[in-house]
């Protein structure tokens, strides 16, 4: 198993978040290959920045 993550960014409604993926198995998802989510993140949290390790919280976001 790689232990290499890469960073996915996506901003809604002027939010910034972060998850971390793998992402070979990324791809193939992407590619509509059969391949289950949980093997696709590398850790089940959201972040506002992960490199600083800061979580958003559930109650934190305006959507």
């Amino acid at each position: 198993m790689s232990s290499k993550f890469t960073t996915v960014r996506l901003a809604v409604a002027g939010e910034h978040f972060e998850i971390l993926v793998n992402p070979e198995n990324a791809l193939s998802y992407k590619l509509g290959r059969k391949i289950e989510i949980s093997q696709v993140l590398g850790v089940e949290e959201i972040y506002s920045d992960s490199n600083k390790g800061l979580r958003v919280s559930a109650r934190g976001t305006r959507w």
